[in-house]
């Protein structure tokens, strides 16, 4: 693991196309990851989304990150970030995640998660509607979307 971020790093301070070196960024997040070396992780997480801002995939793993950390505000905000970044045509990019850019059911689906923790129950379940309507191939998300809509439901009916 370390010699591959070690290979990384070399990449970047390389130079290299912008998709490259912020993707770069990305995957060294991703190591840090498994290593669960915190600080890191934001990071180069960061490093990936100053490098180039339009890069979803990063605010979204980031957003994970927070997710799973607890800090389900600070998700909210870069899930919120990454949909306003959506390009209105499939962007020019050397490396597209098809969750991430193309259908961004992925940023959606991590949104619907969150926002059962903030309390935004009609937000989260419209967004689960959303998603209900083109979930594609995403095995992950066409499982676990009816549970999560179901907690949705649940809850708005018991503050109705």
């Amino acid at each position: 693991m370390m010699l591959l971020m070690t290979i990384i790093k070399e990449l970047i301070l390389g130079g290299g196309y912008l998709d490259e070196v912020s993707v770069s960024y990305v995957r060294i997040a991703e190591c840090y990851t498994y290593l669960n070396e915190n600080e890191k992780i934001v990071y180069y997480f960061m490093e990936a989304i100053n490098f180039d801002p339009t890069n979803i995939e990063a605010y979204g793993k980031l957003a994970i990150y927070y997710n799973n950390k607890k800090k389900y505000n600070l998700s909210y905000i870069l899930l919120k970030t990454a949909l306003s970044k959506i390009p209105k045509e499939i962007p020019n990019k050397l490396f597209l995640y098809k969750d991430y850019y193309i259908k961004y059911n992925k940023i959606y689906y991590e949104l619907s998660v969150v926002c059962y923790y903030i309390k935004l129950y009609k937000q989260g379940l419209s967004i689960c509607n959303f998603l209900e309507q083109d979930v594609g191939s995403n095995l992950y998300i066409n499982y676990n979307l009816p549970k999560i809509k179901k907690f949705y439901t649940d809850k708005l009916n018991i503050i109705n």
